[in-house]
């Protein structure tokens, strides 16, 4: 899964990264053989006499830190790589949790808005026309009740048509929102 910024860039691939931290480990352990060949180079010329051996000494101690170094920075990069995962790790399961915290309120409201029509017999949202209901309200009361969405002149068929018709605007939000965590 590729990880983007704020600004739609990616910042990271998981799988990359990890193939990217498995060479880099290879190549550390390479370089960790390397460095014990080089300290067993320089004790046996210990044992020896000579500009030769000197030389061997010297320049064993410069490789030996140089590999030191190039090890230390290669596990430097492994551990910034595995920690920007992580973050991102975090950060995806937050917005998970958002996500699902808002699809957990949509559906509670859609309960209560249910609740309440049932209760009080479709009043709720509040609509000029007759038509729709509120978009979080039960059903909808209506300022001309002699009119429905249907064009039909009924005043409790306009109650019900609201209720049913905000009904399914609220569900559909929750289904919209459970669609969502879903896919995360």
């Amino acid at each position: 899964m590729a990880y983007r910024d704020r600004n739609g860039k990616i910042t990271i691939d998981e799988y990359a990264a990890n193939q990217d931290i498995k060479r880099l480990s290879e190549a550390v352990q390479v370089l960790k053989e390397s460095r014990n060949a080089i300290q067993n180079l320089q004790r046996q010329a210990e044992e020896l006499r000579g500009e030769t051996a000197v030389a061997v000494q010297v320049k064993g101690q410069e490789m030996y830190r140089k590999l030191t170094t190039m090890i230390d920075k290669l596990e430097e990069t492994i551990a910034f790589i595995r920690k920007t995962v992580r973050y991102y790790e975090e950060l995806d399961a937050e917005i998970k949790r958002s996500i699902q915290a808002a699809a957990d309120a949509a559906a509670a409201a859609a309960a209560v808005a249910a609740a309440t029509s049932s209760a009080s017999g479709g009043g709720g949202g509040f609509s000029s026309g007759g038509g729709g209901g509120g978009t979080s309200g039960g059903g909808g009361r209506t300022e001309n009740s002699g009119s429905s969405s249907s064009g039909k002149s009924s005043s409790g068929s306009s109650k019900k048509t609201n209720t049913s018709s905000s009904s399914k605007k609220s569900n559909g939000l929750g289904e919209f929102f459970d669609g969502l965590s879903d896919m995360l």
